[in-house]
């Protein structure tokens, strides 16, 4: 809240008051292997623009032969919601 104080009002005056939303930055990054190497993806990676009280949501990715170690938010570990990989329908001979 703030407050504006017009004082010895002599005339007519027009005050506008304008809004905008509150925005943060979200980043998302990959730590590296002892090899250099990512051995997934997230999506979106980078910075990303998020309105205050908004939602961000990261999509993990591991790459075959690999899988999700940890996911740290502001260094502490988060809880995550797993997809399972869906089987493959066998067909029938």
């Amino acid at each position: 809240m703030a407050t504006y104080t017009l004082d010895n009002v002599q005339a007519n005056h027009a005050i506008t008051v304008a809004f905008k939303p509150i925005g943060f930055v979200v980043n998302s990054s990959i730590v590296l292997d002892e090899f250099m190497q990512k051995n997934g993806t997230i999506n979106p990676e980078g910075n990303t623009n998020v309105l205050y009280n908004g939602t961000y949501k990261l999509t993990i990715t591991p790459n075959v032969g690999y899988e999700i170690d940890e996911v740290l938010l502001d260094g502490l570990p988060v809880a995550l919601d797993v997809e399972e990989p869906e089987e493959p329908e066998e067909e029938d001979p």
